[in-house]
């Protein structure tokens, strides 16, 4: 994993973004439209700190990198790319992986699209972090098992709930143990979500089975998306009954046998 932070630096001395070695950034398409966006040069400072704190954390940047790195241990990781801090995309590609044209996978943030996350930096970097662990985790995940040989309904639900749960599960915060998520604050919404999961995988009709898988992990509330929040909530149990070991014991295991757990 390589941090590379010279984008930012000639954004701070304001040199030109879209012209040398990192012009391919700029000329990314997204639907045959340029993803640049002119960025703004008043806001230099805020850029700035948020640069030097992922500096400071390298790695560490990612909650619970330890957690990860123990379930990628023998695939080589899910993290051999470059990190490259921005500025210039266009809304909605605050955080994202792409290829760079010798075909290294890169990592970009748009350190200004975050600056605009929170009043406060905590509040930026935590949700900077947070977006950075989801898509080093599913590309990791989606990497180890690959979507395609989840055949069918019964099939491709038990996968949403194990990788899009794992990859909220560690994007939750900085450290698992220090989270709440098995607390009296929030389970009206692990049994709600269990419930629902439960419910859904007994559903026979094509029609219905269809609108469930979408709004398992892509519903516009978050607390009903119940393949995501289920397999989040059945990720701390296993969390909380036997720790890492326990997580890295299921993950391996696989996604087939993942809804027999909870």
């Amino acid at each position: 994993m390589k941090f590379n932070h010279d984008v930012i630096q000639l954004y701070l001395h304001d040199k030109p973004l879209e012209a040398g070695i990192y012009g391919w950034i700029y000329d990314l398409r997204q639907m045959g439209k340029h993803i640049y966006h002119a960025p703004d040069h008043r806001r230099k400072e805020v850029v700035k700190e948020l640069d030097q704190r992922i500096y400071k954390l390298q790695e560490h940047v990612f909650f619970n990198f330890n957690m990860i790195k123990e379930l990628f241990a023998k695939k080589g990781g899910p993290y051999d790319f470059e990190i490259i801090p921005a500025v210039g995309m266009e809304p909605g590609y605050d955080c994202f992986l792409t290829l760079q044209p010798n075909g290294t996978y890169t990592m970009i943030m748009d350190l200004l699209q975050f600056a605009d996350y929170g009043p406060e930096l905590d509040k930026m970097m935590y949700v900077m972090r947070s977006e950075m662990t989801k898509r080093l985790v599913l590309h990791g995940v989606q990497n180890y098992y690959p979507f395609r040989y989840a055949k069918g309904y019964h099939d491709q639900l038990t996968y949403h709930a194990f990788c899009q749960g794992i990859t909220q599960y560690l994007a939750w915060g900085p450290n698992a143990e220090n989270y709440l998520l098995h607390t009296e604050k929030y389970e009206p919404y692990r049994k709600q979500n269990l419930l629902m999961l439960t419910q859904a995988l007994k559903e026979e009709d094509p029609q219905l089975q269809q609108t469930l898988l979408n709004y398992a992990v892509s519903n516009s509330s978050f607390w009903k998306q119940f393949g995501t929040v289920g397999g989040m909530f059945i990720w701390d149990s296993l969390y909380r009954g036997g720790g890492i070991d326990a997580v890295v014991f299921t993950f391996k295991k696989g996604w087939k046998t993942f809804l027999k757990t909870k």
